[in-house]
């Protein structure tokens, strides 16, 4: 090829050329990007190392980069070890020469002249990096596959330069002046946090890996070896110091209420301090550390503390000690143990302050129940954010004194508890309530469900429940059928739908009803029939009432209506049998021979509300003014067992006198303050028979349920052992109410007679299931 030949470039001329530019860029005082560098004087040293290293023969001694050391290439070879040399001696120089100068200088002034050194250094050596991007993209790769361990790009040549003799030798006064600024920092003096940033960014930055061949020019993509090394260890170790010397001193002279605040202060102080200056790795360590002088070193004396504060309500110390305890390990188990006990003693002591707990009036127990979760349901939102863990423990604390508490006790009964809140959703819901006095009734629902989800006795509440819908249903007693529905969903919702399937159907029969009379009315039969007379058509398997039919004469007027009923009643249903309630019917009659007291002249009329079996026995003084008990039994057909309560409630309204002979005579001179008198009321000795026939009918269910649920388990498994079988029939009967174990033991042997099981004969523990 023809042309004038190049000269070759010496390793003196080409780095006299660069030595002149990296002074610039190093010597520079850093007050313009690149000081006196010029954009011509960059490309001239840009130029001159690509020059360099591009020449294929050189006169001088100098190092090419091949396949291997000594071996034949093909192509041309690379120059550029000499060239890295000279850039390693230049770095190296200028590194002790600014040591120099730093090392005599101690506190605030070395941090400003390290963070100052460190900030010119970096863009320096970006700048550097620049000038030598043919190096990095060609001689060092080559360098490296030759597997030679002390090539970097040269940036991170720069960085390792600055470590090794800048960084090290100085390191020992930069991180004692760092320790005391943070310590002053601490103490609430103002302090240039910029400089400590600036100094463990350093430190992250020349945590450098070998291996990592991420972008090198960031000074945040190093490892943090030196960083951890270096600093964080001893920064850790003088924090737990500083903490433990501060947190012993200030218990020793203030209250724990007030060490919470500044514990929480301190906790949140450090927090702000990895955000400022620290790397993010040392957030939870440093956490950590701290929370183990501030919290774990003191809980014993913290946890003492919580009970007076429950004592005294005082929710903001509640939440911060919740705040506290919850950073260290195990330390809400004492707080949730003592919250439940807590409230387990308030709910007791609160029922105790009821007057006559043997027969307290139901919404004073029931409000007296809502006003304690009410009070502690607050607490645990506000003190301690409603933590799964602390609403299961007031839970578990509420069943225990809705359940068991000086209610029960005096009433020998651990069934009261549901029965009572039975009453009271009878109290609330029928019409006239006094409990919904100007109160939404919604609302007071939502409270009944609030109780009812303790009740470990769900089947004593619905036994009662539904007696006593019934009794709305049927004496059109409810206030309101939404009312009744929402209720009834509300208990759906709960339990489920077989749980209220029952309560579902009373409904639908009283409509059923209604359209029923509707048609007979229009009929003929009906004509012959008293005015207002109705009926109702139940039917047996969903009502809780027991017939009584044929131990009621009916006087002649009401038994011509029931037969023209039965005429109509057989004629729409065929093979059907009506079974009559005479104690659940409600009718109206009026006195004849009462008068105003002060003009016997002058008639008083009182209109009696009685049932049907009381209306039988009046009518029997329409002909004569005294009659016998043994006279009013032949002639209504009543037992004398049902008679009994019909003349003790007659007697009690003043109605009827007992004579000496013990004869009833007619009351002539009966008054009353109210023109309509209601005696359809139970009496006390009625009401007593009534509780003890739901009490017997609910032991009855509960029988045959555990004989249900052990048959459907072992129909399962076949075979079981007696302690495996009593947990599960114990968990699969919770629902409904909470089994002893002897009650199940006994419907077990109860099954084996039955031989639904037979025991094995080789172990007499294990259980088979027959077919």
């Amino acid at each position: 090829m023809s042309g004038e030949r190049k000269v070759m470039m010496s390793l003196d001329a080409a780095w006299e050329k660069l030595k002149q530019g990296l002074q610039i860029v190093f010597e520079s005082p850093g007050q313009g990007k690149g000081g006196k560098l010029t954009p011509e004087k960059y490309m001239e040293l840009y130029t001159t190392v690509h020059d360099y290293c591009t020449q294929t023969a050189r006169t001088g001694p100098a190092a090419a980069v091949g396949t291997n050391r000594g071996s034949t290439t093909s192509g041309a070879t690379l120059v550029g070890r000499d060239l890295y040399d000279k850039v390693i001696a230049f770095l190296t120089q200028h590194c002790r020469e600014w040591l120099e100068v730093g090392s005599p200088r101690q506190g605030d002034d070395v941090l400003t002249f390290f963070a100052d050194m460190w900030a010119r250094y970096t863009f320096s050596a970006r700048v550097c990096n620049n000038l030598f991007a043919y190096l990095n993209r060609h001689w060092v790769p080559r360098a490296k596959e030759e597997d030679k361990k002390d090539v970097y790009t040269i940036y991170r040549l720069t960085l390792v330069v600055w470590r090794d003799k800048f960084f090290m030798p100085l390191r020992a006064q930069v991180f004692e002046a760092m320790m005391g600024l943070i310590t002053r920092e601490r103490n609430g003096e103002g302090v240039n946090t910029q400089l400590i940033r600036s100094i463990t960014d350093c430190c992250v930055a020349l945590g450098l890996d070998e291996e990592d061949e991420a972008e090198e020019t960031n000074v945040m993509d190093g490892q943090l070896t030196v960083y951890k090394q270096y600093f964080e260890e001893d920064f850790l170790k003088r924090t737990e110091d500083y903490y433990a010397k501060e947190s012993v001193t200030f218990l020793e002279e203030n209250q724990v209420t007030d060490y919470m605040k500044k514990a929480l202060g301190r906790l949140e102080q450090e927090s702000r301090r990895v955000q400022a200056y620290l790397h993010e790795s040392t957030r939870d360590s440093l956490a950590k550390k701290c929370e183990d002088v501030l919290i774990e070193a003191h809980k014993e004396r913290l946890h003492a503390e919580f009970q007076p504060l429950l004592d005294a309500e005082k929710t903001e110390d509640l939440r911060r000690m919740y705040e506290l305890s919850t950073r260290i390990a195990d330390g809400l188990v004492p707080l949730r143990e003592l919250l439940e006990k807590h409230v387990t003693q308030q709910g007791l002591a609160a029922v105790e302050r009821i007057e006559e707990p043997a027969n307290p009036d139901v919404k004073i127990f029931v409000d007296c129940l809502l006003d304690v979760h009410k009070k502690y349901t607050e607490m645990v939102r506000k003190a301690f954010e409603n933590d799964a863990t602390f609403v299961a423990a007031m839970d578990r604390a509420c069943k225990k004194f809705v359940n068991k508490n000086a209610v029960t006790v005096a009433a020998k009964s651990s069934t009261k508890s549901p029965e009572l809140l039975a009453k009271y959703c009878h109290g609330l819901l029928k019409k006239g309530s006094k409990i919904a006095e100007g109160q939404d009734v919604e609302l007071l629902l939502e409270g009944v469900m609030l109780v009812f989800q303790y009740l470990e006795d769900n089947d004593v509440f619905q036994k009662y429940y539904s007696k006593m819908l019934a009794q709305r249903l049927v004496n059109s007693a409810s206030e309101s059928d939404d009312y009744e529905s929402s209720m009834i969903s509300k208990l759906k919702q709960k339990c489920g739908f077989e749980w209220t399937q029952k309560f579902q159907r009373m409904f639908t029969d009283i409509s059923t009803s209604r359209g029923m009379m509707q048609s007979f009315k229009e009929t003929m039969l009906a004509k012959a029939c008293l005015k207002g007379f109705t009926m109702m058509v139940l039917q047996s398997n969903s009502w809780p009432f027991t017939s009584q039919d044929g131990q009621l004469q009916l006087p002649p007027v009401l038994a011509a209506c029931r037969e023209k009923f039965e005429l109509y009643y057989s004629s729409q249903h065929q093979g059907r049998k009506l079974m009559w309630l005479y104690n659940l019917g409600s009718c109206e009659v009026e006195t004849l021979y009462t008068h105003k007291p002060k003009d016997e002249s002058k008639p008083l009329k009182y209109t009696l509300t009685t049932n049907t079996m009381q209306l039988a026995v009046l009518l029997q003084y329409a002909e004569r003014d005294e009659i016998t008990v043994e006279e009013l039994i032949a002639n209504t057909s009543l037992s004398p067992e049902s008679m009994e309560p019909v003349v003790e409630i007659l007697i009690k309204s003043k109605l009827v006198v007992k004579k000496d002979s013990g004869a009833l005579a007619l009351n002539m001179d009966f008054r009353n303050k109210k023109t309509k008198v209601t005696i359809k009321v139970p009496t006390k000795r009625e009401q007593k028979v009534e509780a003890e026939d739901v009490h017997k009918t609910i032991n009855e269910d509960r029988k045959l349920m555990m004989q249900a649920v052990i048959v459907r388990i072992m129909k399962m498994r076949k075979t079981m052992t007696m302690n495996q079988l009593l947990p599960e029939a114990i968990k699969q009967l919770e629902g409904r109410f909470t089994p002893k174990i002897p009650m199940l033991k006994k419907e077990i042997e109860v099954l084996i007679d039955k031989e639904f099981l037979e025991r094995d004969e080789a172990d007499r523990g294990q259980l088979r299931y027959l077919a």
